[in-house]
């Protein structure tokens, strides 16, 4: 099958909300649309989302092709941190591999410790919002059209998605978890909102919470 070219209009040739692309379902050979900055995807016309969303949420339909979830992977501050840390000392043994052997030990205690990134460029952050995971609230959410209504929000910040709910068998635990964007369980994802952006480091995040 050859590849598809993106349409930015619907069938009657009006032009799409932002964000919004028309594709074609491999399998039933018709249209859908699929939000690329919320991750949104309905078999009905988004022109007219706030109807064609609920229908497919009460029906429980989606394309065929519609992207993995991704795999739901709580950890606390602490464990977050932790694998943080690995993962920049990993970088750190890597860098001084071919590093003079000659320095003196202080230098060796230096090169040793997880190394933050410099404080610049900006890095986004976005709240992402779910509809919390008791019966009905994703089709209520969808009529009240986000005025108001019953949601889950997090903070997706370097790469990781903070929020506030899961002690995870930790009875003393904060309650703040982190997992990857979008993936916190058992609510449904709804939208991505931009916050704009900080040169805050991951570990000015850290110490944050």
């Amino acid at each position: 099958m050859s590849a598809q070219v993106p349409t930015y209009e619907n069938a009657d040739g009006n032009e799409l909300p932002e964000g919004w692309v028309r594709w074609v379902d491999p399998d039933s050979d018709e249209f859908y649309y699929h939000n690329a900055l919320t991750g949104e995807t309905t078999w009905d016309d988004p022109s007219r989302w706030r109807i064609g969303l609920l229908v497919d949420r009460i029906r429980g339909l989606g394309p065929s092709d519609a992207a993995p979830a991704k795999p739901y992977r709580p950890r606390t501050v602490e464990a977050a941190f932790a694998e943080w840390s690995t993962k920049n000392a990993a970088l750190d043994d890597d860098d001084g591999a071919g590093s003079d052997e000659s320095d003196d030990d202080d230098d060796d205690d230096v090169r040793s410790r997880p190394r933050p990134p410099p404080a610049g460029p900006e890095q986004p952050v976005t709240l992402r919002v779910y509809d919390v995971a008791f019966k009905g609230a994703r089709a209520l959410n969808s009529v009240l059209g986000g005025s108001s209504g019953a949601f889950h929000t997090a903070i997706e910040v370097h790469g990781l998605e903070w929020s506030f709910g899961a002690i995870l068998g930790d009875e003393d635990a904060c309650g703040i978890f982190a997992c990857e964007p979008a993936t916190a369980q058992p609510h449904q994802y709804r939208e991505a909102i931009s916050l704009g952006r900080t040169r805050r480091t991951p570990v000015d995040v850290f110490n944050l919470l």
